[in-house]
Order: structure tokens, then sequence, then C-alpha cells
């Protein structure tokens, strides 16, 4: 790993197709705590969270065969928790998606947020507030987001 990222080359996707246990487990630790903060912040609730981004590891699993190395690790998996809820982010306007992505999965400040959007901070809290509530309505109509 480097940088916090984990680095992809044909050894270590050799590693991921083989199931690797040790490659898998870093993959785990470097990007679960993103993944349930992303589906925190869609309005899951914390087991919910918990068992959608279980779901996207085993996803990932069983799908790591088209797993191609082009992109990073983290990026595949962040594609299939989005694919799992795709229609409600593509519920958000591009700009409340791009402020959600940065704020809640990036962990970026609201200043930092601003300068590469180019939005006034007022408006980034706008944003994420409206794409917050966006979520939490479209899952709370599937289903989910509710207490239990």
């Amino acid at each position: 790993m480097m940088g916090g990222v984990v680095q992809l080359d044909d050894t270590y996707l050799g590693r991921l197709r083989r199931r690797d246990p040790e490659a898998l487990r870093s993959v785990v630790d470097e990007e679960g705590r993103r993944l349930y903060r992303a589906a925190r912040g869609m309005g899951y609730s914390k087991n919910e969270a918990e068992d959608l981004v279980q779901d996207v590891f085993v996803t990932f699993i069983e799908s790591i065969e088209r797993f191609e190395g082009r992109a990073q690790v983290g990026t595949w998996l962040f594609g299939i928790l989005h694919h799992k809820s795709q229609d409600c982010l593509d519920g958000l306007s591009p700009s409340q998606r791009e402020v959600f992505q940065l704020r809640q999965v990036e962990e970026l400040s609201a200043v930092e947020v601003s300068k590469i959007s180019g939005h006034a901070i007022t408006h980034i809290g706008v944003l994420f507030h409206r794409a917050r509530m966006k979520l939490r309505v479209c899952l709370e109509g599937k289903g989910w987001g509710r207490s239990r």
C-alpha cells in the first residue's frame, strides 16, 4: 500500500483473484470504513449500513474475475455500492452527487469542497443537506433507512 491507497500490480491482482485472505483483508481494512460512512450518509441505519457493506464485499469477491485492475479497488467497490443504490443516487443533481461524494465519502471539509467544486461554502451546506434528504426519502420508499 502506498499513501493510504491500495496499489494494484499483477501480483496483488492475482492474489485478489485467488482470494488470498491477506490481500482481501487489506481491501476490507482500507475501504470498509469509507463504504460504511457512505452507506450511513445515504440514510441507512447502522445495521443496514453494515449489511450493505458486507454485501458489497461479497459481490466484489464473486465478481473479482471481471475486475481488470484499471481502476483502484476503492473505485470498483464504490461502483458496487452505488449500483446497489443506483436509482436513488441518480435522483441527485450532478452538483448534489459531487458534494455528497466529497463530503460524506471523502470526508473533505466544506472549505475543501468549495475549492474543488467552485461553489460557495454556504451553498455546499445546502447541496449536502438536499442530497442527504433526497437519498433518505428514496431509500425510505424502498423500505431502507427506517429504524427497525
